[in-house]
């Protein structure tokens, strides 16, 4: 198939990816697949960092003019409009026959708390788990149920997210994406350089190395998620598998959360990053930005990694969490709100 789009649209000729032995994937979709669509753009020019996350108006029609080129639809299948507003709607899951259709981020999401008093819920993740295995038993102590990232190329992925799981955490396949400023994401990210057929296979690969994951967010990816024609082809495989998208907002021009919505994924957006600067003040205050925007929104998102000062930060921090009227809450719990609110960004990375 990607063959053959990659002739009727003319797609460049360029160097493809060694074969990838193909495993089933542990999640099945509903949605037929989204063609590809040409050759890749190049990333939106850099501007200031963005404080909202929805896009200007003709940016948002920019998008959905191109994904709807890649395969034609009925009126009544057409993307839906991101909403005017400057947090768009979590997108509700598909319905059929009056219920919601079974997706594997709802199979497989952790137990959400329960909340009689309708506390506001903060999620926290924990991105690069396995990049360093000395760090995994500290970030697997955490309490529960926070959301971790496991890094798929790492050598006992499947084990970590099994663990992960088992001591009620919620997993995330945080899938390498190409960044700015020659940083590398490590094996098998996915870029803007490889063929549609290459590309297919390398999101295969990392979505098949551990299963029972609710989700994926990104690693880096700061160049990629600025990239219409990528993040339309990774999304379209996304929600062949019924996986919720969680964008990292690691560059200020992202479109992947945009892009997500227009393909009808169950969608978030990263609020806070605790540990840009890896000291016990820096990580405290970024958890108290963390609770203020959860008290203004009725929950709030934060990144942050396994480093041994963030978890003992957090370790502190989640200990009295409930008594300061807040809801320690997996991912999938905030999916399931339905909020609106404004949203507050924190500068992301460089290069991340």
């Amino acid at each position: 198939m990607a063959i053959m789009l990659a002739v009727l649209t003319g797609w460049p000729a360029r160097e493809a990816a060694p074969p990838i032995k193909r495993a089933p994937g542990p999640q099945t979709g509903e949605s037929p697949p989204v063609a590809a669509l040409g050759p890749f753009a190049p990333p939106l020019p850099d501007g200031p960092f963005a404080r909202t996350s929805r896009l200007p108006g003709m940016e948002q029609e920019q998008i959905k003019t191109q994904i709807k080129s890649a395969r034609p639809m009925p009126p009544s299948a057409a993307p839906p409009k991101a909403p005017a507003i400057a947090r768009p709607p979590i997108a509700a899951p598909r319905q059929s026959g009056g219920a919601a259709s079974p997706q594997a981020w709802m199979r497989h999401a952790a137990a959400a708390p329960v909340n009689p008093h309708h506390l506001p819920l903060i999620a926290i993740v924990i991105d690069d788990l396995g990049a360093a295995a000395a760090r995994v038993d500290e970030a697997l102590a955490l309490p529960a149920p926070i959301t971790l990232a496991v890094l798929p190329y790492a050598r006992d992925a499947a084990r970590i997210a099994s663990a992960a799981r088992a001591r009620g955490h919620e997993v995330l396949v945080h899938l390498p994406m190409e960044a700015e400023n020659a940083h590398s994401p490590g094996p098998q990210a996915l870029s803007s350089a490889l063929t549609p057929e290459a590309f297919a296979e390398r999101v295969e690969w990392n979505l098949t190395r551990f299963s029972g994951y609710a989700g994926v967010n990104n690693h880096m990816g700061s160049r990629l998620t600025q990239n219409r024609a990528a993040m339309a082809m990774l999304m379209a495989q996304l929600k062949q598998r019924g996986l919720l998208f969680l964008d990292s907002r690691t560059a200020a021009n992202t479109i992947a959360a945009t892009t997500a919505r227009l393909h009808g994924l169950t969608t978030l957006e990263r609020d806070i990053f605790l540990d840009n600067e890896i000291t016990p003040e820096m990580i405290r205050a970024q958890l108290d930005k963390t609770e203020a925007t959860a008290r203004r929104n009725g929950y709030a998102i934060a990144i942050g990694h396994p480093h041994s000062v963030t978890v003992a930060a957090l370790q502190q921090w989640a200990a009295d969490l409930e008594a300061r009227g807040f809801m320690l809450a997996p991912l999938s719990a905030i999916a399931r709100l339905q909020t609106r609110g404004p949203q507050l960004v924190a500068l992301p990375p460089p290069g991340g």
